[in-house]
């Protein structure tokens, strides 16, 4: 996703440098906030954090998708502030509610396992959603032809949110532990 955002930033900013400066404020905010996060994941809960984190990624996301129709540069750094947050939210938390979950079931030896799995399953992902991406990209040129330049980069990020905002509603929807 970072290769298709810097060039749609750089469309927004009119700069590589003001563009890739966005992913350093993403940096800037989760390394400030991997702490406090994690103390407020402890206080809520893993699925309230990660309910949490799906929706702040989701606004940034819109906030992207607008600065993109309204070239408004300030929206792409709030939002990258917005990113960074989701990140540390998300950072520890999966991984402490893989541990918990399996040492309520008295089976915390199979962590190294299923951690790995879930990794594996994480970059198979990302390796899909390009694979899909670049298919629909081929099938739109194939199909629509020269008019599938003015769909461009730009558009390209309502895309992005709508799969994420599918991403938030899952997360709300996910069976609760039951007690």
């Amino acid at each position: 996703m970072s290769a298709v955002l810097s060039i749609y930033f750089q469309e927004i900013t009119g700069s590589y440098a003001l563009a890739m400066s966005v992913f350093s404020v993403c940096g800037l905010s989760q390394a400030a906030l991997e702490i406090p996060t994690g103390v407020f994941s402890d206080k809520i809960g893993r699925r309230q954090t990660l309910i949490l984190s799906a929706f702040l990624v989701l606004i940034c996301l819109i906030m992207w998708a607008v600065a993109g129709e309204t070239n408004c540069i300030f929206l792409l750094f709030v939002g990258a502030v917005l990113y960074g947050a989701s990140d540390a939210f998300m950072s520890g938390t999966v991984d402490a509610l893989i541990f918990e979950t399996l040492s309520q079931a008295g089976r915390e030896q199979e962590f190294k396992k299923l951690y790995a799995a879930c990794r594996i399953c994480n970059q198979a992902g990302l390796l899909t959603g390009v694979l899909i991406g670049a298919a629909f990209q081929a099938v739109l040129l194939m199909v629509v032809g020269v008019l599938a330049d003015s769909f461009g980069v730009r558009n390209t990020l309502f895309f992005i949110v709508t799969g994420r905002l599918i991403a938030a509603l899952i997360s709300v929807l996910a069976a609760k532990k039951k007690k």
